[in-house]
């Protein structure tokens, strides 16, 4: 799946967006993908939406102290320091959504995405917040039902996808843990009137 390609050493605010937990085999431990959804920092003290979203997986289980992981303590202080030992703090961070800092490093070559080089906390309290035109994780559909909506063929959708995607990446297509393609439909039909 393409994602944005965010600038090495370009720093943004960023708001948790969600916590998915993925599915692996293991019984103890949990594979956890963060989701950032990405700001500009405006004048006026203005944080602008840029429909962008950025995500690392992190693996966690019920129990492990993982204060001392030198991978995800970064992630713990810009989470003020929670309680990472239980797997249900992770999941509960999505209702909570945090503001953070985020420093992107190199893109790594397996997954096409932007490693953080570096995560803080980041107070967005003094801020305006520009919101994006809709929610980045609402409005996502089914093939067949966005073929519908459009008076298409599903396979046509799939044609047309499959050009948008390598551009708009996981901002237009989602793939569910079954590996089922659902797809942002507000978008989708913008990129289609366009």
């Amino acid at each position: 799946m393409a994602r944005h390609a965010f600038r090495e050493g370009s720093t943004s605010p960023a708001r948790l967006l969600n916590v998915w937990d993925k599915p692996i085999e293991n019984r103890n431990v949990h594979l956890l993908r963060i989701e950032f959804e990405i700001f500009n920092e405006e004048p006026n003290r203005l944080l602008v939406a840029t429909g962008r979203i950025a995500c690392r997986d992190v693996v966690v289980g019920d129990g492990y102290d993982l204060s001392q992981d030198r991978g995800v303590c970064p992630y713990v202080m810009a989470f003020n320091n929670f309680d990472s030992s239980r797997v249900s703090n992770w999941l509960d961070l999505a209702n909570k959504r945090p503001w953070v800092e985020i420093t992107f490093g190199k893109i790594h070559e397996g997954d096409q995405r932007n490693a953080f080089k570096k995560i803080g906390s980041f107070d967005a309290s003094a801020f305006t917040i520009k919101e994006y035109a809709f929610k980045l994780d609402k409005d996502w559909q089914k093939i067949g039902d966005v073929a519908g909506k459009l008076g298409l063929s599903e396979n046509t959708v799939r044609r047309r996808i499959k050009k948008l995607e390598p551009e708009h990446g996981a901002l237009l297509v989602r793939y569910t843990p079954g590996g089922h393609r659902v797809i942002c439909w507000p978008r989708l039909h913008n990129l289609l009137s366009d």
